[in-house]
């Protein structure tokens, strides 16, 4: 099954950067004698979780998230791909919410300001 695409008519460009608590799941961890310890790496360690603001958006764009959200993802819940900046180029991802966090949204005069709290595969 094909997973959904990020909206054509909505901004994916960050708007003024973004901050990557966590560039990989954390290594499996072993502790062994003589106070060393053992780490490994797990298949599917490559991801990274990102607070992503997107840049501000019309109501019109806001209403498209919106469904996109609630109706395309079932309120979030399911993974999709979209164009993100990750350094210094755009490049598309497969990304999920992070377990358990909704989108951040806020009104600044006639524009929404939503930031994705989105964990991405592949990184």
């Amino acid at each position: 099954m094909a997973l959904p695409v990020w909206p054509v008519g909505v901004p994916s460009e960050a708007n003024s950067g973004w901050t990557m608590p966590s560039m990989f799941i954390q290594p499996v961890s072993t502790q062994m004698e003589g106070g060393n310890q053992r780490l490994r790496s797990m298949p599917g360690n490559n991801v990274a979780t990102i607070d992503y603001p997107l840049k501000p958006m019309t109501n019109t764009e806001y209403d498209l998230f919106d469904t996109f959200m609630r109706t395309t993802l079932n309120n979030g819940t399911s993974r999709w791909t979209m164009p993100i900046v990750i350094g210094t180029s755009t490049v598309t991802k497969t990304v999920q919410l992070e377990q358990g966090k909704a989108p951040s949204v806020s009104r600044q005069g006639a524009y929404m300001f939503v930031t994705l709290p989105l964990r991405v595969y592949g990184m």
